[in-house]
């Protein structure tokens, strides 16, 4: 309910008692209301025919000769939503419910006193004001699924929404018709029945993917509701909750079955490394020369030179990507889809450049393996271990060193957490005027010599075991144990 625009609520006073109305209306402009008042229900509809401006209507059931009350209520909303609180000098069962059939805002006796009268005003205003919210709501999400059902059923695509117990919650008329279904058919329908039992084989790993969590692309070639087979780009989506709970997945499927790019040639490190001569590879769809999948998921990956040629740009491969020759061997390959464009501009034509990188990825795999295994030794050492590296001043003398990285055993012996020793300086980290051992620590790196250290170290309090050893160009480690508890004379 909108308020004037002085900030006070206009209510319409309906009343055929000229002294009860005039004294009604001064007690509620004394609470702050604006009133109008009339003493006929014509008075009172051609307020609302003409627009005038109000929030509420207090409306008397008994106006005398003519119209009364509840048949100008009923025409007032016939006019325009406004809430109306009647008043009456009746509480009989009869006429309650008579008012109640029109609307439900209050329904006062003319005795309940101003307090009364202005707590039942307030109340519904506010009942108004959330019931317009609640159409307002209902109306804006009414139109918002109008627009997506709008999009949905104009896509060039095969929409559906599955549930996570396999069941179809939705899908828009293209995807029903490819399966000879009507959409209103397969609402809670068991999706691994309408596939039928060998597509869905195919299907099922995916599906398991995607409800795990993992967006799958994938293509699969099967028959339309008239029996011609199709090839289908399929992608699953899945619809995670914020607690991680994935509630079903959305399936996309587009058919590109007159779009599948087809080999009209290739070279020999092409012939060799898919085992496909040229000769038999001329002509055959690309999906079945260059089979590609994902090594870590075994899902099948969607070649990029059809999506370089669909999205007019250069498109590469992921760096998990093997190609299955056609002699079964398995290559990891690094490939990348550009488009050839026409005189017209048009894009009909596509080049594929692909190595293999065997080698390479295995190189680059033990790498990753040997760093996961020297990170979980650093993290889980019974030593303190730190990397350092020195901080010099326009002459090259070293003047304090910064923490680089360290372990979470050096965490627990200095008590700081490693988000706030990372990237600070040992001066400002130990709350000394001068970095601990700098000299020392700082000749390891001048001479490219480990050195050991025995010390009581006052900030803390404790005695320590520090070997100091180079790393990197500028840097030093140091490996430290608190030998605070350790009995006199056994390091």
């Amino acid at each position: 309910m909108e308020s004037t625009a002085t900030g006070r609520r206009t209510l319409l006073l309906v009343e055929d008692e000229a002294i009860i109305a005039l004294a009604q209306a001064e007690r509620l402009r004394h609470r702050g209301y604006e009133v109008i008042t009339v003493l006929t229900a014509d008075e009172a509809l051609a307020v609302v025919r003409d627009n005038r401006k109000v929030d509420l209507v207090l409306l008397d059931i008994d106006l005398g000769r003519g119209m009364d009350g509840t048949e100008a209520a009923t025409r007032m909303l016939g006019m325009c939503d406004l809430p109306i609180v009647f008043l009456s000098s009746h509480c009989e069962r009869e006429i309650v419910e008579r008012t109640e059939r029109i609307t439900s805002f209050g329904y006062i006796l003319k005795t309940a006193g101003e307090t009364v009268l202005d707590a039942s005003i307030k109340m519904a205003s506010r009942l108004y004001d959330s019931q317009r919210r609640l159409q307002e709501s209902e109306a804006a999400l009414l139109q918002q699924q109008r627009t997506l059902s709008l999009v949905l059923e104009n896509l060039p695509a095969m929409v559906a929404y599955i549930g996570a117990d396999e069941r179809y919650i939705y899908t828009n008329s293209r995807y029903a018709a490819h399966f000879g279904f009507d959409a209103a058919v397969l609402a809670q329908e068991d999706s691994r029945e309408v596939p039928g039992p060998e597509l869905y084989s195919d299907l099922s790993h995916h599906v398991r993917s995607a409800l795990s969590g993992a967006r799958v692309s994938f293509e699969q070639v099967r028959p339309d509701s008239s029996g011609s087979e199709r090839t289908i780009f399929v992608t699953y989506v899945p619809d995670v909750r914020h607690d991680g709970f994935v509630r079903g997945f959305f399936s996309v499927g587009v058919d590109i079955t007159d779009r599948r790019a087809r080999v009209p040639g290739m070279n020999p490190v092409a012939e060799r490394l898919t085992e496909w001569p040229a000769g038999a590879a001329q002509g055959t769809d690309l999906s079945a020369v260059f089979p590609i999948v994902d090594n870590r998921t075994g899902v099948q990956t969607s070649n990029p030179l059809v999506g370089a040629m669909d999205k007019n740009r250069i498109l590469a491969l992921s760096n998990h990507t093997v190609l299955l020759a056609r002699d079964g061997v398995r290559r990891h390959v690094a490939d990348s889809g550009a488009p050839i464009h026409g005189p017209t501009g048009s894009v009909d034509v596509g080049v594929m450049v692909f190595r293999d990188v065997s080698e390479e990825y295995q190189v680059r795999m033990r790498l990753e393996t040997s760093e996961r295994q020297l990170r979980s030794l650093f993290e889980n050492m019974a030593e303190g271990v730190v990397l350092h590296e020195l901080v010099e001043d326009e002459s090259g003398n070293a003047t304090d060193y910064r923490i680089v990285d360290c372990n979470l055993r050096f965490e627990e012996i200095i008590g700081i957490p490693r988000e706030r020793a990372i990237g600070s300086l040992a001066t400002r980290l130990y709350e000394t005027s001068e970095a601990p051992y700098l000299a020392e620590c700082s000749a390891v790196v001048r001479t490219g010599r480990p050195i050991r250290l025995q010390t009581f170290f006052e900030p803390m309090g404790r005695d320590f075991s520090i070997s100091c050893i180079p790393w990197e160009k500028n840097g030093f480690a140091t490996v430290l144990t608190d030998i605070t508890e350790l009995a006199p004379g056994v390091v």
